[in-house]
């Protein structure tokens, strides 16, 4: 054979022996083609709770099992009800606010859901700006902010008109201007440039209302902010401000719906990420407020889904955990109208997710080979969907990272789940098994092939 020959013979076989990476997204589901853990089912009972006047809603269960994906799909499957959620993230706040008082809490939750939610799906407004000014003690010299971009040209319009009225209000003025325009032979009464200052002159009061209606217009459901040198630093936003801004939020929300006969769907995030009951329960108590401050009417145009850890979860003193399992417990009743619990993936369950998600990697015939291999990836307790999909993209990470070595011999894709089960499941442990090498490898080298084919 030829050098070029060989070259792409030599190529061809280096690109069949190579494998594409394997990678499962750990983002939350989107469509119902793509849920294999059932969520359409949940996604329709929240849907019917909504429908008969649910507006306060808790998704109950650890992170990771798959509650950003739930709604998802209520939205995807009703894009005709529903307008786009607004995403609360809490994440940060709760990371500031843990082991501080209780008062604390509450003050920094307030600045940071009434600015998200003001913000809404956008990256910038200039009302979240106001809402930012508005909720800070911290102004800045002769510092104003508008809550509608289109304030300032009314109150432009309102100067301008304003102008023109003490303009038009010396009578002598048509007289003067058209004087200096006259045309050689031209008389005043002649001169069409005369008889327009004159109609503008009569009519100057007109000015005046066109001031007031601009004025209106500005002040009608808007408010400008503004300080003064000695004010910066002394202004202390209040309960009161907060509830009159999140009703200023909730009303702007409800006229810029595009889809006027939808609900907007709101949703606070991340409250399953901490453990301290207190945080979590004064948050709690903080929204309630909020929701309370809703009209009838509004109420049946905003929804609310919280996502959240168990009641058992909230424990932040081990001396006291009845007295904060029952404070949840009843907080958790009477905050919310409807309750959908998201559990861990069920053992029985495992095997055949964990095959329908190989199914879209690897096609149908690999994946029933792969799956006799994984049976490691399968135990534990309280699997989530981000740990399902964790130990998948770390295994056969690991598999094709071996296999591409010289020597593979050996590698073998049950010994790679063998080996991130016991990394996932005894963190600790493993970390003091790898730095002895070889006792490590001898015991995956048992325990791996103790549990080969379909178990």
């Amino acid at each position: 054979k030829s050098k070029s020959e060989k070259k792409n013979n030599n190529k061809s076989t280096k690109e069949e022996n190579s494998t594409d990476i394997i990678f499962f997204k750990n983002s939350p589901i989107e469509d119902e083609t793509s849920d294999v853990f059932d969520f359409s089912i949940k996604a329709t009972a929240i849907e019917k709770a909504i429908e008969n006047g649910a507006n306060m809603i808790a998704l109950i269960g650890d992170y990771g099992t798959g509650k950003s994906s739930l709604t998802k799909i209520l939205y995807k499957k009703n894009k005709e009800k529903y307008s786009e959620p607004i995403f609360i993230n809490l994440w940060d706040c709760l990371s500031t606010i843990e082991g501080q008082d209780e008062k604390t809490p509450v003050s920094y939750f307030t600045k940071s859901f009434l600015y998200q939610l003001a913000l809404g799906n956008q990256n910038h407004n200039h009302f979240s700006r106001y809402i930012n000014q508005r909720l800070s003690k911290n102004y800045g010299k002769l510092s104003f902010a508008l809550a509608k971009k289109g304030t300032l040209g009314w109150i432009i319009a309102a100067g301008i008109t304003v102008i023109l009225f003490f303009i038009f209000k010396d009578t002598l003025l048509p007289t003067t201007l058209s004087n200096l325009f006259l045309k050689e032979n031209q008389t005043l009464d002649s001169s069409k440039l005369y008889k327009v200052l004159q109609f503008v002159s009569s009519i100057r009061y007109l000015f005046l209302f066109i001031t007031g209606l601009s004025l209106y217009k500005s002040l009608k459901n808007n408010n400008i902010l503004f300080s003064l040198w000695d004010s910066q630093g002394k202004i202390e936003p209040t309960d009161t401000d907060c509830f009159e801004v999140f009703e200023e939020i909730i009303t702007r929300l409800i006229k810029t719906n595009k889809k006027n006969q939808t609900k907007q769907l709101i949703v606070v995030e991340d409250l399953d990420r901490s453990n301290n009951a207190n945080a979590v329960l004064s948050l709690l108590k903080e929204l309630y407020r909020f929701n309370n401050l809703l009209s009838n009417e509004d109420r049946k145009k905003i929804v609310f889904i919280v996502s959240l850890k168990s009641e058992a979860s909230l424990i932040v003193d081990s001396n006291d955990i009845n007295n904060n399992y029952q404070k949840a417990q009843q907080l958790y009743s009477k905050i919310f109208d409807y309750t959908v619990w998201v559990r861990p993936i069920h053992f029985a369950n495992a095997k055949e997710i964990i095959l329908t998600l190989l199914k879209t990697q690897l096609g149908e015939e690999q994946a029933n080979k792969d799956i006799l291999k994984l049976y490691w990836l399968m135990q534990g307790d309280n699997l989530t969907v981000r740990e399902i999909k964790d130990r998948l993209n770390e295994t056969y990470l690991l598999f094709q990272s071996l296999s591409s070595r010289k020597d593979n011999s050996s590698v073998d894709l049950r010994k790679c789940a063998c080996v991130v089960y016991l990394q996932r499941q005894y963190p600790e442990e493993f970390l003091n098994l790898t730095s002895r090498e070889t006792d490590l490898s001898n015991l995956i080298e048992r325990i791996s092939y103790s549990y080969s084919g379909d178990t």
